[in-house]
Order: structure tokens, then sequence, then C-alpha cells
């Protein structure tokens, strides 16, 4: 999973991680989180989206982009289409680059498992359609 990075220089890296555990742990994420996955997430009050929640009179000051023909040539009367507004689940990611990273035993370094989580959840977010966000905190010559 990880070959396609590359790892600086004297640093081992995250390590390899079996694209199969990647795959359970990707449908064992999915179930948990069903109902929060992009298009199965209904947002508050009506926008964009592709379920329709309703047909109603036409008001003053409505969209007229969503008017409704088949309704108008039912009815005689203009409608418009207000469907259920869909969100995409966006993961944010923070990670920790402060010097007390640089610790750990001799074969990984607690910075280089960060890196190998941020990849692995990165992923998995990715797969799902969302968007994903990644915020470095502690980084050497930041300063709050």
């Amino acid at each position: 999973m990880s070959a396609d990075l590359v790892t600086p220089p004297g640093r081992q890296g995250p390590g390899h991680v079996a694209p199969r555990l990647v795959e359970a742990l990707d449908l064992a994420v999915a179930k948990r989180a069903a109902g929060l996955l992009p298009g199965d997430r209904p947002a508050a009050g009506a926008g964009a989206g592709t379920e329709l929640a309703q047909i109603r009179p036409y008001q003053v000051g409505d969209d007229v982009r969503q008017l409704d023909p088949a309704a108008f040539a039912r009815t005689g009367e203009p409608h418009v289409r207000l469907q259920v507004p869909e969100r995409v689940l966006t993961t944010w990611l923070v990670v920790d680059q402060s010097p007390s990273m640089a610790f750990g035993s001799a074969d990984r370094l607690k910075s280089d498992v960060a890196e190998g989580v941020v990849e692995v959840l990165g992923r998995l977010a990715v797969r799902r359609g969302g968007r994903i966000g990644l915020v470095a905190c502690g980084a050497p010559g930041a300063r709050a």
C-alpha cells in the first residue's frame, strides 16, 4: 500500500500495509457508518440533491430553474420541485509534527506510524466519495 509513497532518506516510513487489511477495514467502516456516507446523509432544509422532497405550488421568489413542467401540465398551475440536499462527508485528519513525534522504537518512529494511519484513513474516506482535509500541527519553525 505504501509502495507509491516516497520515504525521506534516513526514515523507515509507515511500513507495508496489506491491501487485504485495508479492504476489511473499509467494509467494517462502511457498515458501521452506512448512514453517514455521501448521498445517505440528508441536510436540513431543501436544496440541490437527487431525492425529491416535495412538489409545491410556485411562490414569488422561488427559483424558476426548479419549475416542474410535468406538474404544470397536470394541474395547469406552475409548481416547483424541492430536493433533499445531500452532504459530502468531510474527514479532517490532524497530524502532530512536533519534535515529540521523533520518538519510537528501533523499527519505527511515532511520526512513521502517524503517516501510515493518515494514509489508510485518507484512502478510506476518498474511496467512499468523501473529501479529506489535512492539518499538520507543531511543524518545526511554526509559532503559535
